[in-house]
């Protein structure tokens, strides 16, 4: 739970991005390190913060983004990656419809902002759940493998 101790877990559910990504991200990682190790063999140190920043970024969003959580209690519906997530009151859900998540209205997985003006939580592309909250001007999408269930378990709950 994410700060909300004194709720019982409803539904809990933890995605993961493809191994072919985290590849990806490493080999980035190899290719910047031997590049940087390179400027500093030609004395060229100001290319070296250059690349050990990448580094950095890098390492960070490969920790930062390893796993979505998506998780319903008694009273919250929360979905994160890492540090960055939301929260909010199942009873400020207006609306939880199933929805398909597709690559190219987000244009990559992570967190983006979708062509339809959604913002996606996306692990992978497929099955999903749309939610629209009072207060907020977006609607939020978020990968999950079950979103019949989700969106039953929040109707249940709102009523």
């Amino acid at each position: 739970m994410f700060g909300r101790d004194k709720d019982s877990c409803v539904y809990r559910e933890v995605n993961y991005f493809g191994l072919w990504l985290y590849l990806a991200i490493v080999l980035l990682i190899a290719l910047y390190t031997t590049v940087g190790i390179a400027h500093i063999r030609k004395r060229q140190f100001r290319d070296v913060l250059f690349f050990l920043g990448i580094d950095v970024l890098l390492i960070v969003a490969l920790i930062n983004f390893f796993r979505l959580t998506f998780e319903i209690t008694d009273n919250y519906v929360s979905f994160r990656f890492g540090f960055v997530g939301k929260e909010f009151e199942i009873s400020r859900i207006k609306e939880c419809s199933p929805c398909k998540i597709s690559f190219w209205n987000y244009l990559g997985y992570g967190i983006r902002l979708g062509f339809d003006g959604s913002i996606a939580y996306n692990t992978k592309g497929g099955k999903g759940v749309k939610f629209i909250v009072n207060g907020l001007k977006r609607p939020y999408v978020v990968s999950v493998s079950d979103p019949g269930k989700v969106c039953d378990l929040i109707k249940a709950s709102i009523r």
